[in-house]
């Protein structure tokens, strides 16, 4: 049984420990950061808490290791983008009041089943073929990365799903009154009328009956959106024991944009120009995919060095264009005016994880240095001679 800390300054938080309870989980409350101890499996405080023990959690964390305990900050319902983007600097994931104890248990089993498998995996659990030179802590933002972006449709469909077993409780509690006045009327139309013309004014049945379509389809987005995710993990960590062969560079820049969005919507909007009709480059899709996911890393985390926390926003751009007879993937990061700062992107490591990624695969590395020092990596591809055999 997970033990999990609960550290909520309200009411709330006697709430959602007996629901936490009664789903499984050992929940035990934190009074203050004496309390945060490697017992906890796992962490779900408020964000004011977390905003003045900073320091505590992130020695907790460091403590239970990469992968050891997720935490799930909880935020006021009206907070904003840099809200969110302060509280996961500690945080893992966030959830905004009035939370249930329903999304936290998913929350927190995603986190902890997502973290255990990659930590697995780095310790030798997976095959070979899954090997990755990925620094364990660029692992750990991508795993929990992975998880808030499945997080949030996941949330939206739960909490539909609610509202329409709601819905249909209160239908059915409608119906059986309506059913039970009919029995009593004994033939009586004058009765059973005057019956169904309140259930006719029912303003809240009406209510719910209006908002069933609408959460229906905001449904099948979510799970279209988590499928989607899915979808894109899964050309990420696709096995590339065999040989280089076609693959299409514009689905491969929209996949790792879908599987990076948590780090770096929060400090760079992202623009794209991605040629129609490109040809398939030659190379691992693997690799390729984890070459152009360590680019984006690495201008998020540039921009996010120059802003320094002083909140605002950059701007990554990123094309896939022919040249000739290969193909460049340009990443370039700036400001929201277009311009860049002094930064190098990606971070030497970063440039030295693509170039190992990418060894072998005719690919080539360039980084260039513009105006007011705008930072530019080209990636350049070498066409494959045949039909694509990896779509997007």
């Amino acid at each position: 049984m997970d033990v999990i800390g609960v550290w909520l300054d309200d009411a709330a938080a006697a709430r959602l420990a007996r629901g936490l309870a009664a789903l499984g989980f050992d929940p035990r409350p934190v009074a203050g950061a004496a309390a945060l101890t490697p017992r906890l499996d796992g962490l779900v405080i408020g964000a004011g808490v977390l905003a003045a023990h900073g320091p505590a959690v992130r020695a907790f964390r460091e403590a239970r290791g990469e992968f050891g305990a997720p935490v799930v900050a909880v935020l006021d319902r009206d907070a904003d983008e840099a809200d969110v983007a302060r509280a996961l600097e500690l945080a893992d994931e966030t959830a905004r009041e009035p939370v249930g104890a329903r999304e936290l248990a998913a929350r927190l089993r995603l986190l902890g089943r997502l973290g255990r498998a990659v930590a697995a995996g780095a310790a030798g659990g997976a095959p070979k073929t899954a090997a990755t030179p990925w620094p364990m802590p660029v692992l750990a933002r991508l795993v929990a990365g992975m998880a808030r972006e499945i997080g949030s449709p996941v949330q939206y469909v739960g909490g539909n799903l609610e509202f329409l077993a709601n819905t249909f409780a209160r239908l059915v509690e409608a119906l059986d009154g309506l059913g039970a006045v009919a029995l009593r009327a004994d033939g009586d139309e004058a009765a059973l009328a005057q019956a169904l013309a309140g259930l006719l004014d029912d303003e809240e049945l009406r209510f719910f009956l209006e908002e069933t379509p609408a959460a229906i389809r905001e449904s099948r987005e979510g799970l279209d959106r988590v499928t989607a995710i899915v979808h894109c993990v899964g050309r990420l960590v696709q096995d590339d024991g065999q040989a280089p062969r076609g693959v299409d560079v514009a689905g491969v820049v929209r996949d790792m944009l879908v599987v990076s969005r948590s780090l770096w919507k929060y400090a760079a909007d992202v623009e794209t120009d991605l040629e129609p009709g490109l040809p398939p480059v030659l190379c691992a899709p693997g690799k390729l995919c984890q070459a152009v996911l360590a680019l984006l890393l690495g201008a998020a985390d540039a921009i996010a060095a120059r802003q320094g926390g002083r909140g605002g926003k950059g701007r990554i751009d990123v094309a896939a264009l022919r040249r000739g007879e290969t193909v460049e993937v340009v990443v370039r990061d700036g400001d929201a005016a277009g311009g860049a700062g002094d930064t190098p992107l990606p971070p030497r490591e970063g440039l030295a994880l693509v170039r190992s990624l990418l060894a072998g695969q005719g690919a080539d590395l360039e980084v260039l240095s513009g105006r007011e020092g705008q930072a530019t990596v080209i990636l350049r591809l070498p066409l494959a001679p045949g039909p694509v055999a990896i779509g997007a």
